[in-house]
């Protein structure tokens, strides 16, 4: 069901989602009703913050780096990363160690039903906070984007699509099953998957910390 997200470098594939989603709770959720039940399993571990967001902090351990260091480091990352018009780095402050970026995660989940076909995407504001040898990662979700479609009952008798609808998670299953009915299992599935993101990202960050961004990088040349 998980698609690409919009990230270019240190790219997160269906592959890596697909993979943590089985390491972290055992299953690989197939429709959006199973995608659904496990919302509600994990809804208790990661509720809506004060903002009424979904957000996660992490400390990163950067051993023998220095704060400049890290900070131009991850600060090219982002460059590397969040070059869409939807991902966009909103401030960097390197006295202060701080990079605020808004990312766009394209293709979280998809689904198709009788009357439409949904592309769920979600909006994610990552804050980065820099100090010699650690990083603190705080992510918020913030709220989906539904890029709809037509449906296999519009397909078969034809049929208009409906409009892209926004909304924020506070407004979304699990957390409001009234609100936006229609988009219950397409919340779902962005509540799993933004969770999921958060997680490997974490990940992806510490390679990039202690590996180099592609990889390949070297002091010698």
């Amino acid at each position: 069901i998980v698609s690409l997200f919009e990230a270019k470098s240190q790219i997160i594939t269906t592959q890596d989602v697909d993979n943590a989603i089985v390491e972290t709770y055992g299953i690989q959720p197939k429709t959006g009703k199973e995608y659904m039940e496990l919302a509600d399993k994990l809804m208790t571990e990661y509720p809506l913050d004060q903002n009424q967001q979904i957000s996660f902090t992490t400390v990163i351990d950067a051993p023998n780096k220095t704060k400049d260091e890290l900070f131009t480091m991850l600060n090219n990352w982002f460059v590397a990363s969040f070059n869409s018009g939807k991902s966009v780095i909103q401030m960097t402050d390197k006295e202060q160690g701080v990079i605020i970026a808004k990312g766009y995660l394209s293709g979280v989940g998809d689904r198709v039903g009788f009357s439409k076909s949904v592309t769920v995407g979600e909006y994610i504001i990552i804050r980065l906070d820099i100090k010699d040898e650690k990083i603190r990662l705080i992510s918020s979700i913030q709220e989906y984007y539904m890029e709809t479609g037509i449906g296999v009952g519009q397909v078969l008798f034809g049929g208009v699509a409906r409009p892209d609808i926004e909304f924020p998670v506070y407004k979304g299953y699990p957390f409001d099953s009234k609100s936006h009915k229609n988009y219950r299992r397409e919340a779902a599935i962005g509540y799993v998957g933004g969770i999921v993101y958060s997680k490997v990202l974490v990940t992806k960050i510490d390679k990039a910390i202690n590996l180099g961004i592609t990889g390949t990088e070297s002091s010698d040349w």
